[in-house]
């Protein structure tokens, strides 16, 4: 289903656009493995999905 949805995303809106946002799939899994599973290394986890989110603002922002 996810899938699909990108797929149709592509249709409504730049590539440049979806692309970065169908990572913010790896925040979800982040926050879920810290919250549900207990992994151990949360701050360097939540630093790099925290990165990684910033990095899709910035393109959300430059590209038209």
């Amino acid at each position: 289903m996810a899938y699909l949805l990108v797929l149709w995303a592509f249709t409504l809106a730049p590539v440049s656009l979806i692309a970065p946002l169908r990572e913010v799939s790896l925040l979800v899994g982040v926050l879920l493995g810290v919250g549900l599973l207990g992994e151990g290394q949360v701050r360097r986890r939540l630093l790099a999905a925290a990165v990684m989110l910033v990095g899709v603002g910035v393109l959300a922002v430059l590209v038209p």
